[in-house]
């Protein structure tokens, strides 16, 4: 059985995650533990602060990784109330594993671009993979996230082999652990790379090039799930995020809202 974090197992987890620590209690007796996709970051941070604000309760300890590696520490135990993930793969592996209970909730949606500097040009859509090299014909590398872990590097593959550069690029690609890490190389390594519009909105050091049409990445679906064992206040945080007042979080964060099903 799946077992509640003690208040002790809390400030352990601090300690090994590098959560932030709760406020007072008010509504419940810990804080809900949150692990999600690293992309998240900045929208459920917002979301984090209103949810404590409007319901009173703690304000939830978040923990942001690749999917892949948020899915296998739930797997391996890890004390989690709600995982949500950048693709539907990984939220998969944890209803295939027994480990999740009601239905999942697509929270929000993304879209895939192709980003420089903030002095780089924007470009149309490369059609093929000369046009795409016309853009990075220098011999730097392009920076992506791993497609083995990360969501936002296996939209970025699927993109790449639907213009059939994938197999002759291998040589050239920057692979980081997330999209986060992927978005510092640009931002700090002045690469050109693949991260989400989410990544780049409001963001003064990077800019989008081109977005990459959902034909030819696949739909970027963010989808939650609530952690069996995890209290009631779990559900409520995932239609908190589904609240038609909340959309606006998503808007301004680079998201486009998703309704629930």
């Amino acid at each position: 059985m799946y077992k509640k974090a003690s208040t002790y197992l809390c400030i352990l987890l601090t300690a090994i995650f590098g959560l932030t620590s709760p406020p007072i209690a008010q509504q419940t007796d810990r804080p809900l533990i949150i692990f999600a996709a690293a992309s998240l970051t900045d929208a459920l941070n917002k979301h984090a602060k209103n949810w404590s604000q409007k319901t009173g309760n703690h304000l939830p300890k978040l923990s942001f990784a690749a999917s892949a590696i948020m899915a296998r520490q739930i797997q391996a135990g890890a004390p989690a109330d709600v995982f949500i993930s950048a693709n539907t793969h990984w939220i998969g592996t944890i209803l295939d594993a027994g480990l999740a209970e009601g239905e999942t909730s697509t929270v929000a949606q993304n879209q895939l671009v192709f980003a420089g500097s903030a002095s780089a040009p924007s470009q149309t859509v490369p059609s093929d993979g000369q046009a795409f090299m016309a853009i990075v014909s220098s011999n730097r590398p392009i920076a992506m996230a791993d497609p083995r872990t990360a969501p936002a590097g296996a939209y970025a593959q699927r993109y790449l082999e639907n213009i059939n550069l994938w197999d002759g690029l291998q040589s050239r690609l920057a692979f980081s652990s997330n999209v986060r890490q992927t978005l510092l190389l640009i931002e700090r390594g002045g690469l050109h790379g693949f991260v989400y519009s989410s990544d780049t909105t409001g963001n003064p050091r990077v800019k989008t090039i081109f977005t990459v049409p959902t034909e030819l990445s696949g739909a970027i679906l963010y989808k939650a799930a609530k952690i069996k064992g995890s209290p009631q206040s779990a559900s409520d945080f995932i239609r908190f995020l589904l609240a038609p007042e909340n959309q606006n979080t998503w808007q301004t964060t680079g998201f486009t809202p998703a309704a629930p099903k």
